[in-house]
């Protein structure tokens, strides 16, 4: 049976089955069609933003699977999140000081820690994985200051639970300096005007 013999619509899917992309060069996933399925989409930007290569040498690949992770709203991909809060996206001029600046843009504390903006996409499943970075590291730490600011997103209307929540959790922290940290969150999660 010839190719001539095949219908016009067999021939096109022929063609389109022969003219995908691989789904990975090298071991590395792609970034992936949209016919996906969301499962798939999530192994594939967990591949990505796991990748300590990539996050060298292709940093807007990873910042591309970290926006899709908040996208998905998974919250499987919280601890690899949370893995990338001090993962910065450098703006042009950062990068090469001959560009110029441009300043009609302000850049957010999530614009240029895009796991911040991840995380605050994925929700409230969030939340326990900030107290225990809060938990974890110095009031002052970058990892602190990021996990506050998903924090204050989230509670945005609800301030005070998620104050006390914190309370709750320093009353319960296994040492004293964990529990101060998340004191000191409190605090400052109260007294947070955004």
């Amino acid at each position: 049976m010839g190719y001539q013999r095949l219908p016009v619509f067999a021939l096109i899917a022929l063609a389109a089955l022969l003219l995908l992309p691989s789904k990975s060069v090298r071991g590395i996933p792609q970034d992936e069609p949209q016919e996906a399925s969301t499962k798939q989409k999530l192994q594939n930007a967990l591949a990505i933003v796991r990748n300590v290569e990539l996050r060298e040498n292709d940093p807007e690949r990873v910042i591309r699977a970290i926006h899709q992770l908040g996208q998905l709203h998974d919250p499987a991909a919280i601890d690899d999140l949370v893995d990338l809060l001090t993962f910065r996206n450098w703006a042009p001029w950062e990068k090469d000081p001959n560009k110029a600046v441009d300043i009609s843009m302000p850049r957010s504390r999530g614009m240029i820690y895009p796991a911040v903006n991840a995380l605050k996409e994925i929700g409230t499943s969030s939340v326990p994985a900030m107290i225990k970075v809060i938990a974890g590291h110095d009031p002052s730490s970058l990892e602190t200051l990021n996990a506050m600011e998903v924090l204050i997103s989230l509670s945005h209307g609800n301030r005070k639970k998620y104050a006390e929540d914190l309370k709750e959790q320093a009353a319960k922290a296994t040492s004293a300096e964990a529990s101060e940290r998340l004191r000191v969150a409190s605090e400052a999660l109260e007294k947070s005007k955004r």
